[in-house]
């Protein structure tokens, strides 16, 4: 049997360095050192052309924004609440999650999750995020101020700021963003197009930084998945040479001792 080299409590960490054979890595040193680099680079890199992306979405919101009857949005946000939001008289909770992401396979949109989490899908349809952010906030409020335990979703280009879903598990219900990086589209869903609380003229007037943005953006998204995909095949290459130094019987004893004694 596996003996332990320390004794093993709950907040112990257990050490698998034994598992590996140094000298097997130390073998390919030099091509492990210029893996590691490689990767790096290549994830500084996509981390760049994300965060323009993210900034030039930013700049989109805020033009759109700038165009936006935002005390009208608030007030509407108001009728949703009447509507939709009843009070459960419990102590209000709120979780954060994402629910898209740009990754090597392109922008990752879990639509499933709006199935399983509600029947109720009221869509703010808003393909620049302005008045959909502040309905999501005021209807925030509205949730937590009436006692529900909620689920919001920031967008993953800006995480700090910009609400794009707001989830009511318990009352089966959600308030989720449409554009065309996750377009929604359910049976029964309610559908509130977004441009009745836009100056419609004052978007025609800023159409051509909106379309330059909107064209960068998309360049920015498909490099940043393209290096992604190179990241991830530098770290595979990387993953291999461990692979290959592990003791995976090791490994299973291990994993038994360990099953056994804690």
């Amino acid at each position: 049997m596996l003996e332990p080299v320390y004794p093993v409590a709950f907040e112990d960490i257990v050490s698998l360095y034994r598992a590996v054979d140094r000298h097997k890595l130390q073998a390919h040193r030099s091509e492990i050192i210029s893996l590691f680099r490689q990767n790096t680079a290549l994830v500084e890199r996509a981390t760049r052309y994300i965060t323009a992306a993210g900034s030039l979405l930013q700049d989109s919101m805020r033009v759109a924004l700038s165009c936006t009857d935002t005390a009208k949005a608030r007030a509407f946000a108001g009728t949703l609440s009447r509507r939709y939001i009843s009070s459960s008289g419990e102590a209000p909770h709120e979780e954060i999650r994402l629910l898209s992401a740009l990754t090597l396979q392109g922008m990752i949109f879990y639509s499933n999750t709006i199935a399983k989490l509600a029947d109720t899908i009221v869509v703010l349809d808003d393909e620049y995020g302005a008045a959909s952010r502040t309905l999501l906030y005021a209807l925030r409020e509205e949730a937590l101020q009436k006692g529900h335990n909620i689920v919001t979703c920031y967008c993953s280009m800006s995480p700090y700021e910009k609400i794009e879903h707001l989830f009511i598990p318990a009352l089966r219900l959600c308030f989720v963003t449409s554009n065309s990086y996750h377009p929604i589209q359910f049976s029964g869903q309610r559908t509130i197009h977004c441009t009745r609380f836009c100056n419609k003229e004052g978007l025609k007037l800023r159409r051509k930084r909106l379309h330059f943005n909107k064209r960068a953006v998309d360049e920015l998204f498909a490099q940043a998945s393209s290096i992604q995909k190179e990241a991830k095949e530098c770290h595979d290459a990387l993953e291999q040479y461990y692979i290959d130094a592990v003791d995976f019987t090791f490994l299973e004893k291990a994993y038994q001792y360990l099953l056994t004694t804690l």
